[in-house]
């Protein structure tokens, strides 16, 4: 009798654990298909020229070319530009773009950055990260540190959009002393872009483009 009870225990217990592994393995099916979803909409955008850099605190505009080298349609795209000043204000100078139109995968537009659109400030970030230039990182005055192993940098652009779910991303870049744009974060899927920020402090600006 003891025995039966034994092997009805057993018996259960391995049903609960086939259906716990079952469970599993149908959540990573799942999981792996909603990723190799988003993945084939997810645009990604880059820069790919090298805006006037001279006076480029005291700009009124400059233009960028953006590309989207991703899968999917960008669109709601957000961008903000900070050169770096050896004493940033609360609010500092800024060059920002908001372009509602959609961009195709593999296409290049020329976009003009402009001050006045938005007031970010030197504490907003994207996730964990900075959408100024990080005084560690920034360019120095006076003369330069030889013993540095990496370029300084002068200015960080900041891109969002949205893809067709709907979904945020974000893509910052450093332009560094040597005129090249180094990658710094690319965050998929994320909780809050550029527009969010900026609807948040209740801007004008957003205000009026709903």
């Amino acid at each position: 009798m003891f025995a039966e009870i034994g092997i009805a225990n057993l018996a259960a217990i391995g049903v609960v654990v086939a259906t716990l592994v079952l469970a599993f393995f149908t959540y990573l099916s799942v999981r792996q298909a909603r990723d190799a979803q988003r993945a084939l909409v997810r645009p990604i955008l880059i820069p790919t020229n090298i805006p006037n850099t001279e006076d480029l605190i005291n700009a009124q505009q400059r233009q960028f070319d953006i590309k989207n080298v991703g899968s999917g349609v960008a669109t709601d795209i957000w961008g903000v530009l900070f050169p770096y000043s050896d004493s940033l204000p609360w609010v500092p100078p800024q060059l920002s773009l908001r372009y509602n139109l959609p961009l195709q995968s593999g296409e290049t537009v020329a976009m003009i950055f402009k001050t006045g659109g938005t007031m970010f400030t030197v504490r907003d970030r994207i996730g964990r990260e900075s959408i100024t230039v990080p005084s560690k990182l920034a360019t120095e005055s006076g003369v330069p540190n030889l013993n540095d192993r990496y370029e300084r940098v002068i200015a960080r652009l900041t891109l969002t959009c949205r893809d067709s779910l709907s979904l945020k991303h974000s893509y910052i870049y450093d332009l560094d002393s040597l005129d090249h744009w180094v990658s710094v974060n690319n965050r998929y899927s994320i909780r809050k872009d550029l527009r969010d920020l900026d609807v948040k402090k209740g801007s004008r600006s957003t205000r009026r483009r709903k």
